[in-house]
Parts: C-alpha cells; structure tokens; sequence
C-alpha cells in the first residue's frame, strides 16, 4: 500500500502542513495549546513512522527531507545570514563598561 492511499496517514499530512503553513503570532507559539498541540502532532507522527518505516514511499521521502535539510545547512547564503545576525546580536548586547561606571 502506498502512502497516499493511508487511512491514517494522510489526516495526519494534512493536519501537519495545516499547522505548519499557518502564520502564528509570538503570543500563539508561546501558549500551552500551541506546545500541546506540537508535542500531540509529533506523537502521531513518530508512531505512524514507526508503522511505516520499512516502506519504499516513506524511505525516499526521508532521503529526499534529509537531503534537503543538508542542502539548507550547508547553503552559503545562510551561512552569511547567521554569521551577520551573530555580529548584530553581538553589537546588541554589546555592554560599554566605561558608560555603566559612570
């Protein structure tokens, strides 16, 4: 049987791109419904992966989603991005000494 044609699985997909897509505010990502849900979200989906880990579908789509994650940690843009947020956040919490003892 192939993942599209999961009883359990596609409500799942759907739930999670629902969830994922959706533009949520600081104050939603810090309730407890949003941590509730998250943690309720990741339950499901480790014990649907634990049920289809051995299918072809589920193995390609994990190489393909690891493939990318690599993609994205190695990008050379981003790579500037973090290294220029570290310099703002550096110069943010920057403490001047001399003007604290004055």
């Amino acid at each position: 049987m192939s993942i599209k044609q999961n009883e359990n699985l596609q409500p799942y997909l759907a739930e999670m791109k629902q969830f994922v897509l959706k533009a949520k505010s600081e104050d939603e990502i810090m309730s407890s419904e949003f941590k509730n849900q998250s943690k309720q979200l990741a339950n499901r989906g480790r014990a649907l992966m634990k049920e289809w880990k051995d299918e072809d579908d589920l193995k390609n789509f994990f190489t393909a989603a690891s493939d990318m994650i690599e993609n994205i940690r190695n990008d050379e843009f981003l790579r500037v991005l973090r290294h220029q947020a570290g310099i703002v956040q550096s110069d943010l919490s920057y403490v001047d000494t001399k003007v604290q003892s004055n």
